[in-house]
C-alpha cells in the first residue's frame, strides 16, 4: 500500500467512524468527530503526514544550527575555511564576521520557505517578475 493509498483508507476510516458516532450522538458535530478520529490515527502513525500530499515534505519551523550551516556550505563551498591569502591579493575563506552574515541570510531563505518570512501564496502574483 502506497503512503497516499494508506492515508486514504485512513481518512475513509475516520469518515465511517464518524458516521457511525453521529447516529450514536446525534449533537456531536461532523466536522469535530472527522478531526477527532483523523487526530487518533494520524497519533498512531505520524508517517502519515510526510505524505499528505506527493512532492511535499515537512521542514521545521525553526532550522538548526547543522541546517544552516549546510546551506551556507551548499552556497560557498570554502564556507568552513578560515579566511586566508592564497596568492598575493587572492584569498579564500570567511571571516568569523561574514560566516554569521551568510548564517543570517541562510536563515532568512528558510524562513521563506516554512512561510514565516514575508511571502504569502495568495499574493503570489505580486512576486512574479514581469518580462
Amino acid at each position: 500500500m502506497t503512503p497516499e493509498e494508506k492515508l486514504r483508507a485512513v481518512i475513509k476510516l475516520g469518515i465511517e467512524e464518524s458516521l457511525s458516532r453521529l447516529k450514536d450522538n446525534p449533537s456531536d458535530g461532523m466536522v469535530d468527530s472527522i478531526i477527532a478520529v483523523l487526530r487518533i490515527n494520524l497519533m498512531r502513525d505520524p508517517s502519515l503526514i510526510d505524505n499528505l500530499v506527493s512532492g511535499w515534505v515537512r521542514v521545521p519551523i525553526t532550522p538548526s544550527p547543522g541546517l544552516i550551516n549546510s546551506m551556507c556550505i551548499r552556497y560557498a563551498h570554502d564556507f568552513g575555511v578560515d579566511k586566508q591569502e592564497i596568492a598575493k591579493g587572492v584569498t579564500t575563506g570567511w571571516t568569523k564576521e561574514e560566516r554569521e552574515a551568510l548564517r543570517t541570510t541562510m536563515r532568512q531563505i528558510h524562513q521563506e520557505v516554512v512561510g514565516t518570512g514575508y511571502y504569502r501564496p495568495d499574493l503570489e502574483d505580486n512576486y512574479l517578475m514581469k518580462p
